[in-house]
Protein backbone atom coordinates (compact mmCIF):
# COMPACT_ATOMS: atom_id res chain seq x y z
CA UNK A 1 0.00 0.00 0.00
CA UNK A 2 1.40 3.49 -0.68
CA UNK A 3 0.94 4.79 2.87
CA UNK A 4 2.24 1.97 4.21
CA UNK A 5 5.56 2.04 2.51
CA UNK A 6 5.57 5.18 2.50
CA UNK A 7 5.75 5.52 6.25
CA UNK A 8 8.37 2.52 6.57
CA UNK A 9 10.74 4.07 3.88
CA UNK A 10 10.86 6.87 5.38
CA UNK A 11 12.27 6.39 8.11
CA UNK A 12 14.98 3.49 7.37
CA UNK A 13 17.68 5.57 6.32
CA UNK A 14 21.35 5.11 6.64
CA UNK A 15 23.36 6.21 9.51
CA UNK A 16 27.03 5.18 9.95
CA UNK A 17 26.92 1.17 9.09
CA UNK A 18 20.94 4.62 29.80
CA UNK A 19 20.60 0.55 29.18
CA UNK A 20 17.16 -0.20 28.34
CA UNK A 21 15.07 -2.29 29.86
CA UNK A 22 11.20 -4.02 30.22
CA UNK A 23 8.86 -1.79 31.49
CA UNK A 24 6.81 -2.93 34.00
CA UNK A 25 2.55 -2.61 32.68
CA UNK A 26 1.18 0.38 34.35
CA UNK A 27 -1.77 2.96 33.21
CA UNK A 28 1.34 5.17 31.28
CA UNK A 29 0.89 3.99 27.57
CA UNK A 30 3.97 2.64 26.08
CA UNK A 31 4.72 2.81 22.43
CA UNK A 32 3.10 -0.84 22.13
CA UNK A 33 -0.58 0.52 22.67
CA UNK A 34 -3.05 0.37 19.52
CA UNK A 35 -4.52 3.18 17.78
CA UNK A 36 -8.18 2.68 18.65
CA UNK A 37 -10.15 0.41 16.35
CA UNK A 38 -11.69 1.78 12.90
CA UNK A 39 -13.94 -0.86 11.80
CA UNK A 40 -16.01 -0.59 8.90
CA UNK A 41 -14.88 3.39 7.83
CA UNK A 42 -15.52 4.15 4.73
CA UNK A 43 -13.25 7.39 3.29
CA UNK A 44 -15.34 10.00 1.47
CA UNK A 45 -14.03 11.30 -2.22
CA UNK A 46 -11.91 13.97 -1.31
CA UNK A 47 -12.44 17.08 -2.35
CA UNK A 48 -9.28 19.84 -3.42
CA UNK A 49 -9.01 23.03 -2.28
CA UNK A 50 -8.35 25.27 -5.43
CA UNK A 51 -6.12 27.10 -3.39
CA UNK A 52 -3.78 25.12 -2.08
CA UNK A 53 -4.61 22.24 -4.03
CA UNK A 54 -4.81 20.01 -0.88
CA UNK A 55 -7.45 17.82 0.17
CA UNK A 56 -7.98 17.11 4.23
CA UNK A 57 -9.44 13.73 5.38
CA UNK A 58 -10.46 12.91 9.05
CA UNK A 59 -8.22 9.89 9.24
CA UNK A 60 -10.95 8.25 11.90
CA UNK A 61 -14.14 9.24 10.28
CA UNK A 62 -13.01 8.88 6.62
CA UNK A 63 -15.22 12.62 6.45
CA UNK A 64 -13.78 15.26 4.09
CA UNK A 65 -12.47 18.46 6.15
CA UNK A 66 -11.88 22.09 5.56
CA UNK A 67 -9.08 23.87 6.21
CA UNK A 68 -10.95 25.86 8.77
CA UNK A 69 -11.97 22.32 10.44
CA UNK A 70 -8.49 21.42 10.60
CA UNK A 71 -7.23 24.87 11.85
CA UNK A 72 -10.08 24.40 14.94
CA UNK A 73 -8.25 20.98 15.57
CA UNK A 74 -5.14 22.16 15.78
CA UNK A 75 -5.84 25.28 18.12
CA UNK A 76 -7.58 22.71 20.05
CA UNK A 77 -4.20 20.55 20.92
CA UNK A 78 -1.61 21.02 22.88
CA UNK A 79 0.83 18.87 20.57
CA UNK A 80 0.86 19.10 16.70
CA UNK A 81 2.71 16.38 14.64
CA UNK A 82 2.98 17.26 11.12
CA UNK A 83 4.81 14.68 9.05
CA UNK A 84 6.77 16.01 5.56
CA UNK A 85 8.71 14.16 2.81
CA UNK A 86 11.92 15.90 2.73
CA UNK A 87 11.53 17.18 -0.84
CA UNK A 88 8.21 18.16 -1.13
CA UNK A 89 7.31 22.23 -0.64
CA UNK A 90 3.49 22.09 -0.37
CA UNK A 91 4.11 20.01 2.64
CA UNK A 92 6.45 22.88 3.76
CA UNK A 93 3.64 25.16 2.84
CA UNK A 94 1.50 23.29 5.45
CA UNK A 95 3.69 22.84 8.44
CA UNK A 96 4.43 26.67 8.06
CA UNK A 97 0.43 27.57 7.47
CA UNK A 98 0.07 24.98 10.47
CA UNK A 99 2.95 27.14 12.78
CA UNK A 100 0.52 30.87 12.02
CA UNK A 101 -2.84 28.84 13.10
CA UNK A 102 -1.10 27.89 16.59
CA UNK A 103 0.78 31.41 16.63
CA UNK A 104 -3.04 33.00 16.33
CA UNK A 105 -3.98 31.51 19.30
CA UNK A 106 -1.79 33.92 21.81
CA UNK A 107 -0.19 30.86 23.48
CA UNK A 108 3.47 30.38 24.24
CA UNK A 109 4.30 27.88 21.65
CA UNK A 110 8.09 25.86 20.46
CA UNK A 111 8.45 24.37 16.89
CA UNK A 112 10.45 21.21 17.18
CA UNK A 113 12.58 20.54 14.64
CA UNK A 114 13.56 16.85 13.39
CA UNK A 115 15.98 18.67 10.90
CA UNK A 116 18.57 20.32 13.64
CA UNK A 117 20.48 18.21 16.28
CA UNK A 118 21.11 19.45 19.33
CA UNK A 119 24.38 21.63 18.94
CA UNK A 120 22.34 23.30 16.74
CA UNK A 121 20.28 24.63 19.55
CA UNK A 122 22.43 27.79 20.26
CA UNK A 123 21.73 28.69 16.44
CA UNK A 124 18.18 28.24 16.90
CA UNK A 125 18.15 30.45 19.48
CA UNK A 126 19.95 33.37 17.96
CA UNK A 127 18.08 33.00 15.21
CA UNK A 128 14.87 33.61 17.59
CA UNK A 129 16.24 36.68 19.34
CA UNK A 130 16.41 38.23 16.04
CA UNK A 131 20.26 38.45 16.44
CA UNK A 132 20.40 36.64 12.61
CA UNK A 133 18.36 36.12 9.95
CA UNK A 134 17.50 32.83 7.62
CA UNK A 135 20.62 33.29 5.37
CA UNK A 136 22.56 33.45 8.77
CA UNK A 137 20.63 30.59 10.46
CA UNK A 138 21.47 28.04 7.79
CA UNK A 139 25.02 29.07 7.68
CA UNK A 140 25.26 28.97 11.47
CA UNK A 141 23.57 25.18 11.31
CA UNK A 142 25.78 24.04 7.98
CA UNK A 143 22.49 23.09 6.40
CA UNK A 144 23.44 21.47 3.21
CA UNK A 145 25.88 20.08 5.40
CA UNK A 146 24.18 18.71 8.23
CA UNK A 147 20.39 18.20 6.28
CA UNK A 148 20.95 18.23 3.06
CA UNK A 149 17.74 19.21 1.38
CA UNK A 150 17.37 22.91 -0.45
CA UNK A 151 17.05 25.43 2.39
CA UNK A 152 14.25 27.32 0.48
CA UNK A 153 11.98 24.52 0.94
CA UNK A 154 12.21 25.59 4.87
CA UNK A 155 12.66 29.30 4.57
CA UNK A 156 8.70 30.03 5.67
CA UNK A 157 8.71 27.84 8.11
CA UNK A 158 11.39 29.68 10.00
CA UNK A 159 10.19 32.93 8.98
CA UNK A 160 6.51 31.73 9.84
CA UNK A 161 7.93 30.34 13.73
CA UNK A 162 9.89 33.97 14.54
CA UNK A 163 6.48 35.67 13.47
CA UNK A 164 4.51 33.59 16.15
CA UNK A 165 7.53 34.34 18.38
CA UNK A 166 7.96 30.94 18.63
CA UNK A 167 10.99 29.12 20.46
CA UNK A 168 12.89 27.16 17.95
CA UNK A 169 13.89 23.70 19.49
CA UNK A 170 16.31 21.46 18.33
CA UNK A 171 14.89 17.66 18.64
CA UNK A 172 17.43 15.29 16.72
CA UNK A 173 19.93 13.66 18.33
CA UNK A 174 23.62 14.34 17.21
CA UNK A 175 24.94 12.23 14.07
CA UNK A 176 27.87 10.94 16.49
CA UNK A 177 25.87 9.25 18.85
CA UNK A 178 23.38 7.82 16.60
CA UNK A 179 26.48 6.17 14.61
CA UNK A 180 27.64 5.15 17.75
CA UNK A 181 24.45 3.34 18.48
CA UNK A 182 24.52 1.51 15.26
CA UNK A 183 27.99 0.45 15.55
CA UNK A 184 28.33 -0.39 19.07
CA UNK A 185 24.94 -1.03 20.17
CA UNK A 186 23.66 0.58 23.36
CA UNK A 187 25.28 -2.05 25.88
CA UNK A 188 28.79 -1.02 24.03
CA UNK A 189 28.39 2.63 24.48
CA UNK A 190 30.91 4.38 27.01
CA UNK A 191 29.53 5.52 29.89
CA UNK A 192 29.97 9.31 28.85
CA UNK A 193 27.55 8.61 25.64
CA UNK A 194 25.09 6.23 27.42
CA UNK A 195 24.55 9.69 29.59
CA UNK A 196 23.90 11.45 26.41
CA UNK A 197 20.77 8.99 25.85
CA UNK A 198 17.39 9.76 26.24
CA UNK A 199 15.23 7.08 27.83
CA UNK A 200 14.44 4.36 25.40
CA UNK A 201 12.02 1.92 24.89
CA UNK A 202 12.99 -0.90 22.19
CA UNK A 203 9.31 -2.99 23.00
CA UNK A 204 7.78 -2.32 20.34
CA UNK A 205 7.26 -5.71 18.57
CA UNK A 206 5.69 -4.14 15.46
CA UNK A 207 7.23 -1.50 15.03
CA UNK A 208 10.39 -3.07 15.05
CA UNK A 209 9.54 -6.25 12.79
CA UNK A 210 8.40 -3.45 10.08
CA UNK A 211 11.72 -1.52 10.15
CA UNK A 212 13.46 -5.07 10.03
CA UNK A 213 11.75 -6.03 6.81
CA UNK A 214 12.89 -2.49 5.30
CA UNK A 215 16.41 -3.24 7.00
CA UNK A 216 16.62 -7.20 5.49
CA UNK A 217 15.44 -5.74 1.89
CA UNK A 218 18.43 -3.43 2.04
CA UNK A 219 20.81 -5.42 3.92
CA UNK A 220 21.25 -9.08 3.09
CA UNK A 221 22.94 -11.57 6.27
CA UNK A 222 26.05 -10.80 6.24
CA UNK A 223 26.31 -13.14 9.76
CA UNK A 224 27.69 -9.49 11.27
CA UNK A 225 25.97 -10.68 14.80
CA UNK A 226 23.74 -8.39 16.54
CA UNK A 227 23.83 -6.28 13.23
CA UNK A 228 19.88 -5.53 13.14
CA UNK A 229 18.96 -5.23 16.76
CA UNK A 230 22.04 -2.20 16.66
CA UNK A 231 20.13 -0.24 13.56
CA UNK A 232 17.11 -0.62 15.11
CA UNK A 233 18.47 1.26 18.13
CA UNK A 234 19.81 3.86 16.30
CA UNK A 235 16.30 4.27 14.95
CA UNK A 236 14.29 4.28 18.11
CA UNK A 237 17.06 6.87 19.30
CA UNK A 238 16.11 9.08 17.00
CA UNK A 239 12.28 9.09 17.30
CA UNK A 240 13.04 8.97 21.82
CA UNK A 241 14.97 12.22 21.54
CA UNK A 242 12.43 14.04 19.29
CA UNK A 243 9.84 13.27 21.55
CA UNK A 244 11.87 14.13 24.70
CA UNK A 245 12.83 17.49 23.61
CA UNK A 246 9.28 17.85 21.80
CA UNK A 247 7.83 17.20 25.43
CA UNK A 248 10.62 19.37 27.54
CA UNK A 249 9.61 22.42 25.72
CA UNK A 250 6.02 22.22 26.84
CA UNK A 251 7.52 21.38 30.75
CA UNK A 252 9.61 24.52 30.13
CA UNK A 253 6.64 26.88 29.56
CA UNK A 254 5.64 26.57 25.91
CA UNK A 255 1.47 25.86 26.21
CA UNK A 256 1.68 24.19 22.67
CA UNK A 257 4.41 22.92 20.83
CA UNK A 258 3.93 22.20 17.28
CA UNK A 259 6.61 19.19 15.84
CA UNK A 260 7.74 18.70 12.05
CA UNK A 261 9.21 15.65 11.30
CA UNK A 262 9.02 13.11 8.54
CA UNK A 263 6.16 10.68 7.66
CA UNK A 264 7.91 8.27 9.12
CA UNK A 265 8.52 9.55 12.66
CA UNK A 266 5.01 10.98 13.14
CA UNK A 267 2.46 8.34 10.90
CA UNK A 268 1.40 5.11 12.40
CA UNK A 269 1.48 6.83 16.04
CA UNK A 270 4.69 4.24 16.80
CA UNK A 271 7.04 7.30 15.70
CA UNK A 272 7.30 10.04 18.00
CA UNK A 273 3.62 10.41 18.85
CA UNK A 274 3.59 7.44 21.34
CA UNK A 275 6.94 8.08 22.92
CA UNK A 276 5.44 11.83 23.42
CA UNK A 277 2.29 9.88 25.69
CA UNK A 278 4.82 7.73 26.99
CA UNK A 279 6.29 10.58 29.18
CA UNK A 280 2.70 12.97 28.94
CA UNK A 281 0.14 10.61 29.29
CA UNK A 282 -2.79 13.27 29.35
CA UNK A 283 -1.17 15.01 26.80
CA UNK A 284 -3.53 16.34 23.75
CA UNK A 285 -2.23 15.44 20.61
CA UNK A 286 -3.17 15.99 17.06
CA UNK A 287 -1.25 14.45 14.33
CA UNK A 288 -1.20 15.31 10.26
CA UNK A 289 0.62 12.83 7.59
CA UNK A 290 0.47 14.29 4.33
CA UNK A 291 0.59 13.08 0.90
CA UNK A 292 1.45 13.45 -2.47
CA UNK A 293 -0.60 11.86 -4.97
CA UNK A 294 0.88 9.99 -8.05
CA UNK A 295 -0.70 11.06 -11.42
CA UNK A 296 -2.11 7.44 -11.33
CA UNK A 297 -3.02 7.64 -7.99
CA UNK A 298 -6.83 7.50 -6.89
CA UNK A 299 -7.10 9.47 -4.18
CA UNK A 300 -9.74 8.25 -2.46
CA UNK A 301 -8.10 4.29 -2.59
CA UNK A 302 -5.24 6.26 -0.53
CA UNK A 303 -7.34 8.31 1.81
CA UNK A 304 -8.98 5.16 2.31
CA UNK A 305 -5.43 2.75 2.63
CA UNK A 306 -4.22 6.02 5.25
CA UNK A 307 -7.43 4.96 7.02
CA UNK A 308 -6.90 1.41 7.24
CA UNK A 309 -3.28 1.41 8.16
CA UNK A 310 -4.76 4.11 11.29
CA UNK A 311 -1.94 6.50 9.85
CA UNK A 312 -2.46 9.81 10.73
CA UNK A 313 -5.88 11.69 12.90
CA UNK A 314 -5.58 14.05 9.60
CA UNK A 315 -4.47 12.93 6.09
CA UNK A 316 -3.72 15.56 3.40
CA UNK A 317 -3.69 14.40 0.04
CA UNK A 318 -1.40 16.86 -2.21
CA UNK A 319 -2.53 16.87 -6.29
CA UNK A 320 0.22 15.37 -8.31
CA UNK A 321 1.16 18.63 -10.18
CA UNK A 322 2.24 20.25 -6.63
CA UNK A 323 5.12 17.54 -6.59
CA UNK A 324 8.32 19.18 -5.86
CA UNK A 325 11.63 17.42 -6.07
CA UNK A 326 14.70 19.31 -5.27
Amino acid sequence: MKTRLLLVASVVCAVGCQTTQEKPASAVPTVQDEPAPRPDVEAEEPVFDEATRMAFVDGKTGKVMTFEEVQARVTAAQAVLVGEQHDQLPHHRLQAEIIRTVGGTGKPMAVGLEMVTWPGQAALDRYGRGEIDEDGLFSALDWKESWGHDEDLYRDIFTAGRQAEATFVALNAPRDLVRAVAKQGIDGLSEQDKARLPEMDLTDEQHKQAIADVFQHHHPPTGAEGMFEKFYAAQVLWDESMAQYAVGALQQGAERVVVLAGVGHVGGYRGIPNRMKRRLPDLSMLTIVPVTLDEDDDAQVVAQEGIDEQIADILVLVEPRDAVSI
